[in-house]
Protein backbone atom coordinates (compact mmCIF):
# COMPACT_ATOMS: atom_id res chain seq x y z
CA UNK A 1 0.00 0.00 0.00
CA UNK A 2 1.33 3.07 -0.83
CA UNK A 3 1.06 6.34 1.97
CA UNK A 4 1.53 9.53 -0.37
CA UNK A 5 2.28 11.92 1.92
CA UNK A 6 2.05 15.46 0.74
CA UNK A 7 4.82 17.94 2.72
CA UNK A 8 3.60 21.34 2.50
CA UNK A 9 5.43 24.52 3.87
CA UNK A 10 7.22 27.49 2.53
CA UNK A 11 11.18 27.98 2.66
CA UNK A 12 13.17 27.62 6.12
CA UNK A 13 10.57 25.70 8.14
CA UNK A 14 13.14 22.86 8.06
CA UNK A 15 11.20 20.23 5.49
CA UNK A 16 14.98 19.02 4.36
CA UNK A 17 16.53 18.82 7.44
CA UNK A 18 13.54 17.16 9.00
CA UNK A 19 13.53 14.53 5.94
CA UNK A 20 17.25 14.19 6.58
CA UNK A 21 16.71 13.05 10.33
CA UNK A 22 13.82 11.00 9.43
CA UNK A 23 15.41 8.83 7.04
CA UNK A 24 18.34 8.56 9.45
CA UNK A 25 15.79 6.77 12.05
CA UNK A 26 14.34 4.61 9.59
CA UNK A 27 17.72 3.46 8.84
CA UNK A 28 18.36 2.73 12.16
CA UNK A 29 15.35 0.46 12.81
CA UNK A 30 15.09 1.53 16.56
CA UNK A 31 12.02 3.85 16.05
CA UNK A 32 8.10 2.73 15.47
CA UNK A 33 8.85 2.42 12.09
CA UNK A 34 11.91 0.76 10.22
CA UNK A 35 12.96 0.64 6.72
CA UNK A 36 12.10 -3.08 4.77
CA UNK A 37 14.34 -4.09 1.78
CA UNK A 38 16.61 -1.31 0.19
CA UNK A 39 16.14 1.92 0.40
CA UNK A 40 14.28 3.17 -2.97
CA UNK A 41 16.02 6.36 -3.71
CA UNK A 42 18.43 8.50 -1.40
CA UNK A 43 18.14 11.59 -4.07
CA UNK A 44 17.82 14.66 -2.55
CA UNK A 45 19.09 13.33 1.23
CA UNK A 46 22.75 12.29 0.68
CA UNK A 47 24.08 15.81 0.74
CA UNK A 48 21.87 16.34 3.86
CA UNK A 49 22.79 12.54 5.59
CA UNK A 50 26.71 13.52 4.64
CA UNK A 51 26.17 17.31 6.43
CA UNK A 52 24.29 16.22 9.71
CA UNK A 53 27.41 13.17 9.93
CA UNK A 54 29.72 16.31 9.54
CA UNK A 55 27.67 18.64 12.38
CA UNK A 56 26.87 21.10 9.74
CA UNK A 57 23.53 22.34 8.19
CA UNK A 58 22.53 21.13 5.06
CA UNK A 59 22.29 23.58 2.19
CA UNK A 60 18.85 25.03 0.80
CA UNK A 61 17.11 23.36 -1.32
CA UNK A 62 17.14 24.76 -4.62
CA UNK A 63 13.85 26.57 -5.88
CA UNK A 64 12.96 24.67 -9.15
CA UNK A 65 13.76 20.87 -7.40
CA UNK A 66 11.02 18.95 -6.63
CA UNK A 67 12.36 15.17 -5.58
CA UNK A 68 10.51 12.06 -4.76
CA UNK A 69 11.47 9.27 -2.36
CA UNK A 70 9.72 5.81 -2.03
CA UNK A 71 10.40 4.20 1.40
CA UNK A 72 9.05 0.29 2.65
CA UNK A 73 8.55 0.98 6.13
CA UNK A 74 6.85 -1.20 8.28
CA UNK A 75 5.05 -0.68 11.56
CA UNK A 76 5.61 -3.00 15.08
CA UNK A 77 2.32 -4.92 14.04
CA UNK A 78 3.54 -5.46 10.29
CA UNK A 79 1.62 -3.06 8.49
CA UNK A 80 3.91 -2.30 5.63
CA UNK A 81 3.66 1.07 3.60
CA UNK A 82 5.47 3.13 0.76
CA UNK A 83 5.87 6.24 1.89
CA UNK A 84 6.50 9.01 -0.52
CA UNK A 85 8.52 11.67 0.63
CA UNK A 86 8.91 14.63 -1.27
CA UNK A 87 11.76 17.36 -0.73
CA UNK A 88 11.71 20.57 -2.98
CA UNK A 89 12.29 24.54 -2.61
CA UNK A 90 9.52 26.21 -0.15
CA UNK A 91 9.59 29.08 -3.07
CA UNK A 92 7.50 26.85 -4.79
CA UNK A 93 4.69 27.01 -2.31
CA UNK A 94 5.08 30.52 -2.07
CA UNK A 95 4.70 31.08 -5.25
CA UNK A 96 1.21 29.23 -5.25
CA UNK A 97 0.08 31.76 -2.46
CA UNK A 98 1.48 34.54 -3.86
CA UNK A 99 0.26 33.89 -7.83
CA UNK A 100 -3.17 32.64 -6.23
CA UNK A 101 -2.50 30.08 -8.76
CA UNK A 102 -1.62 26.09 -8.30
CA UNK A 103 0.56 24.95 -11.69
CA UNK A 104 -0.81 21.11 -13.26
CA UNK A 105 2.16 19.83 -11.50
CA UNK A 106 1.24 20.83 -8.17
CA UNK A 107 -2.81 19.94 -8.75
CA UNK A 108 -2.14 16.31 -9.65
CA UNK A 109 -0.25 16.19 -6.31
CA UNK A 110 -2.75 17.54 -4.13
CA UNK A 111 -5.46 14.97 -5.94
CA UNK A 112 -3.37 11.97 -5.72
CA UNK A 113 -2.34 12.77 -1.91
CA UNK A 114 -3.65 10.74 0.50
CA UNK A 115 -2.58 13.12 3.66
CA UNK A 116 -1.34 16.58 4.13
CA UNK A 117 1.69 17.09 6.50
CA UNK A 118 1.56 21.68 6.66
CA UNK A 119 5.07 22.77 8.82
CA UNK A 120 4.79 25.89 10.25
CA UNK A 121 8.04 28.02 12.04
CA UNK A 122 5.54 28.84 14.59
CA UNK A 123 8.47 30.99 16.53
CA UNK A 124 7.42 33.62 13.68
CA UNK A 125 3.93 33.28 14.10
CA UNK A 126 2.58 36.26 16.09
CA UNK A 127 -1.13 37.28 16.41
CA UNK A 128 -1.25 40.95 15.34
CA UNK A 129 -2.28 43.96 17.60
CA UNK A 130 -6.28 44.87 17.51
CA UNK A 131 -8.52 47.05 19.93
CA UNK A 132 -8.62 43.45 22.45
CA UNK A 133 -4.57 43.55 22.78
CA UNK A 134 -3.65 47.06 23.03
CA UNK A 135 -6.12 50.75 23.43
CA UNK A 136 -7.47 52.12 20.60
CA UNK A 137 -5.39 55.22 21.27
CA UNK A 138 -2.13 53.16 20.26
CA UNK A 139 -3.44 51.85 17.23
CA UNK A 140 -4.09 55.37 16.31
CA UNK A 141 -0.81 56.65 16.45
CA UNK A 142 0.73 58.91 14.31
CA UNK A 143 3.59 55.97 14.05
CA UNK A 144 1.44 53.33 13.55
CA UNK A 145 -0.95 54.99 10.68
CA UNK A 146 2.74 55.98 9.07
CA UNK A 147 2.64 51.95 8.50
CA UNK A 148 -1.06 51.34 8.18
CA UNK A 149 -0.99 49.34 4.74
CA UNK A 150 -3.02 46.75 4.77
CA UNK A 151 -1.29 43.25 4.35
CA UNK A 152 -2.67 39.63 4.87
CA UNK A 153 -2.25 38.14 8.11
CA UNK A 154 0.72 34.72 8.25
CA UNK A 155 -2.64 32.83 9.22
CA UNK A 156 -4.94 34.48 7.27
CA UNK A 157 -2.91 33.39 4.71
CA UNK A 158 -2.82 29.65 5.76
CA UNK A 159 -6.08 29.36 6.02
CA UNK A 160 -6.65 30.48 2.42
CA UNK A 161 -3.93 28.83 1.37
CA UNK A 162 -5.98 25.26 2.64
CA UNK A 163 -9.24 26.71 1.97
CA UNK A 164 -7.25 26.04 -1.91
CA UNK A 165 -6.29 23.06 -1.08
CA UNK A 166 -9.62 21.91 -0.13
CA UNK A 167 -11.32 23.24 -3.29
CA UNK A 168 -8.72 21.36 -5.75
CA UNK A 169 -9.51 17.83 -3.49
CA UNK A 170 -13.57 18.65 -3.99
CA UNK A 171 -13.19 18.32 -0.21
CA UNK A 172 -14.94 20.27 2.78
CA UNK A 173 -18.23 21.74 1.48
CA UNK A 174 -20.96 20.55 3.41
CA UNK A 175 -19.15 17.95 5.38
CA UNK A 176 -16.39 17.80 7.61
CA UNK A 177 -13.32 16.48 6.07
CA UNK A 178 -11.65 12.95 7.14
CA UNK A 179 -9.96 12.06 4.09
CA UNK A 180 -7.35 13.21 3.57
CA UNK A 181 -6.04 13.26 6.82
CA UNK A 182 -4.18 17.11 7.89
CA UNK A 183 -1.28 16.82 10.08
CA UNK A 184 -0.13 20.52 11.29
CA UNK A 185 3.15 20.58 12.34
CA UNK A 186 4.61 23.70 14.31
CA UNK A 187 8.38 23.23 13.35
CA UNK A 188 11.22 24.41 15.06
CA UNK A 189 10.25 23.91 18.03
CA UNK A 190 13.70 24.71 20.01
CA UNK A 191 13.04 28.70 19.33
CA UNK A 192 9.79 28.95 21.47
CA UNK A 193 9.94 30.40 24.60
CA UNK A 194 10.69 27.94 27.36
CA UNK A 195 6.90 28.30 29.00
CA UNK A 196 5.48 27.83 25.83
CA UNK A 197 7.46 24.66 24.76
CA UNK A 198 6.48 23.28 27.98
CA UNK A 199 2.86 23.21 26.55
CA UNK A 200 0.76 21.23 24.38
CA UNK A 201 1.42 21.82 20.74
CA UNK A 202 -2.70 22.55 20.26
CA UNK A 203 -2.05 25.06 22.65
CA UNK A 204 0.60 27.14 21.08
CA UNK A 205 -1.42 26.98 18.16
CA UNK A 206 -4.33 28.65 19.98
CA UNK A 207 -2.23 31.35 21.58
CA UNK A 208 0.29 32.00 18.20
CA UNK A 209 -2.49 31.19 15.50
CA UNK A 210 -6.19 31.06 17.04
CA UNK A 211 -7.83 31.85 13.38
CA UNK A 212 -6.02 28.66 12.14
CA UNK A 213 -6.92 26.18 15.31
CA UNK A 214 -10.55 27.64 14.89
CA UNK A 215 -10.38 26.57 11.17
CA UNK A 216 -8.91 23.65 11.57
CA UNK A 217 -11.47 22.65 14.20
CA UNK A 218 -14.21 23.62 12.06
CA UNK A 219 -12.79 22.03 8.86
CA UNK A 220 -11.69 18.77 9.80
CA UNK A 221 -12.97 15.36 11.94
CA UNK A 222 -11.63 15.61 15.07
CA UNK A 223 -9.90 12.26 14.57
CA UNK A 224 -8.26 13.50 11.13
CA UNK A 225 -6.52 16.32 11.83
CA UNK A 226 -3.35 16.17 14.22
CA UNK A 227 -1.34 19.27 16.14
CA UNK A 228 2.22 18.36 16.98
CA UNK A 229 5.38 19.99 17.52
CA UNK A 230 9.04 19.06 16.08
CA UNK A 231 12.43 20.07 16.43
CA UNK A 232 14.38 18.81 13.67
CA UNK A 233 17.76 19.67 14.76
CA UNK A 234 16.89 20.35 18.41
CA UNK A 235 19.71 23.31 17.82
CA UNK A 236 20.55 25.48 15.59
CA UNK A 237 23.65 24.15 12.95
CA UNK A 238 25.91 26.61 10.42
CA UNK A 239 27.21 25.04 6.85
CA UNK A 240 29.64 26.84 7.99
CA UNK A 241 31.22 25.36 10.96
CA UNK A 242 30.93 21.93 12.67
CA UNK A 243 28.99 20.97 15.73
CA UNK A 244 30.89 18.41 17.53
CA UNK A 245 28.44 16.96 19.66
CA UNK A 246 26.49 15.86 16.29
CA UNK A 247 29.72 14.40 14.80
CA UNK A 248 30.73 12.76 18.15
CA UNK A 249 26.96 11.34 19.08
CA UNK A 250 25.40 11.20 15.45
CA UNK A 251 22.87 13.51 14.34
CA UNK A 252 20.16 10.31 15.61
CA UNK A 253 20.93 11.69 19.05
CA UNK A 254 19.35 14.79 18.74
CA UNK A 255 15.56 16.24 17.13
CA UNK A 256 12.07 15.33 18.61
CA UNK A 257 8.72 15.25 18.07
CA UNK A 258 6.01 16.84 20.59
CA UNK A 259 3.12 14.62 20.91
CA UNK A 260 -0.69 15.63 21.53
CA UNK A 261 -0.11 15.77 25.46
CA UNK A 262 3.20 17.62 24.94
CA UNK A 263 4.99 14.46 25.76
CA UNK A 264 8.98 14.47 24.03
CA UNK A 265 10.17 11.67 21.52
CA UNK A 266 13.31 11.31 19.73
CA UNK A 267 11.51 8.57 17.43
CA UNK A 268 10.75 10.63 14.62
CA UNK A 269 8.94 8.04 12.92
CA UNK A 270 6.38 8.20 15.82
CA UNK A 271 4.67 11.18 13.81
CA UNK A 272 3.44 8.76 11.26
CA UNK A 273 1.32 6.24 13.72
CA UNK A 274 -2.02 8.09 12.67
CA UNK A 275 -1.72 7.72 9.12
CA UNK A 276 -0.78 4.01 9.40
CA UNK A 277 -3.90 2.92 12.10
CA UNK A 278 -5.69 5.08 9.30
CA UNK A 279 -4.19 2.47 6.76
Amino acid sequence: MDARILLLGESNVGKTHFGGQLLGRLNQEQGYLRMVGSVGSLAGYEEVLNALNDGRAAQHTGASQYIESTWNVVDPDGMAINLVWPDYGGEQVKAIRERRAMPQAWRERVLDSDAWVVMVRVHNMQVSDDIFSRPIGDLSSAENRAHDTFELSEQARLVEFLQWMLFVKGKGQLKAVTTPQLMLVLSCWDELPEQEASMRPSTVLERRMPLVAAFLRSNWEADSVKVLGLSALERPLSEDSRDNDYIDQGPEQFGYIVDELGNRSKDLTLMFKPFMRAG
